[in-house]
Parts: structure tokens; sequence; C-alpha cells
């Protein structure tokens, strides 16, 4: 089932946020093809913000995003170092 859509109260409260490395992480989340992020730290269940970092991803993990994601706009042109969206974690 697809998460629930995020009220403005819960929006308000977001609290936790990760970081991704790179653009082309953030952006194959974003637009759905990647619904997995192994994390160490536990999480809890609901909205997060998604941050993507200044950092670049090793070449091997951009190339990857760009074959399983086609279509992702190039990470040139998508914001760094700045929150660009939601993600929901389950568990």
């Amino acid at each position: 089932a697809p998460p629930p859509k995020p009220s403005l109260e819960a929006l308000s409260k977001l609290g936790p946020a990760i970081t991704l490395k790179g653009a082309e992480i953030s952006e194959a989340i974003l637009h759905g093809f990647k619904d997995i992020e192994n994390r160490s730290v536990r999480l809890p269940i609901g909205w997060v913000a998604l941050h993507t970092g200044k950092g670049r991803p090793d070449p091997q993990i951009g190339e990857a995003m760009r074959k399983f994601a086609p279509g992702l706009p190039l990470a040139a042109d998508c914001p760094a170092g700045a929150v660009v969206g939601l993600g929901w974690v389950e568990r």
C-alpha cells in the first residue's frame, strides 16, 4: 500500500532527515525507482526529510543509478546541500 499523504501538521513536526550522497540517489528515490535505503540507524516509522549532500557518490553508484533509473535529471541540474523531498520509512 502506498504511504499516507503527509498532512501539514505532520510536516510541521518533521524531525529526522537522512543525507544521501549525490543527486543520483536522491532523484532515484524521489522518482520512485529506488525504494530501499539501508541505514545502520533505526528511524521512526513515518516521513523523513531527504537531504542531498554536497558529496558525490562513487562513480559505480552514479552509473548504476543512471542505468537503473533512466530519465533522471543530470546531477549537475539538481540541488545539493539541501532538503529535496520526503521519504516514507516503513521499517
